[in-house]
């Protein structure tokens, strides 16, 4: 490659950080990657991150011990799965016991489980109402 075209690439790349740069402010970026520290290095972590809960700590640390000669990959993989799993566990315990009275939470769970959000005002707003008469 010649000196040109090298130096007409810097220029871009130049110009590409600066304006990712206006979007992330410095003081954002440093709040993400001091409480990312776990995501970057996860078997270097030895206090628990404000951005975990104890729950979700302990199984960071559980998989520190089982995938230390893993690799990386591996370790996010099975992780993320299993902390969905524990994400579900709790909201299908807190539902259970929300509705007690109820012996099937299956269409409450579909609804949290969901990545989907509703905006029940907008809904309704659609809908004529019904008149009593």
């Amino acid at each position: 490659m010649n000196e040109s075209m090298e130096a007409i690439i810097k220029e871009h790349l130049n110009s590409l950080l600066q304006n990712l740069n206006s979007y992330f402010p410095r003081d954002t970026m440093e709040s993400i990657r001091k409480n990312s520290v776990w995501i970057i290095g996860p078997f270097s972590v030895t206090l628990k991150p404000a951005a975990l809960t104890a729950a979700k700590y302990e199984v960071l640390i559980d998989y520190q011990a089982s995938f230390r000669s893993k690799p990386l990959p591996e370790f996010w993989t099975q992780l993320g799965e299993d902390l969905l799993i524990l994400s579900s566990k709790s909201k299908f315990r807190a539902t259970k016991t929300k509705y007690r009275a109820r012996l099937d939470a299956a269409d409450d769970m579909l609804l949290q489980l969901t990545c989907v959000t509703t905006d029940i005002d907008k809904l309704c707003c659609k809908k004529q109402a019904h008149c009593l008469y």
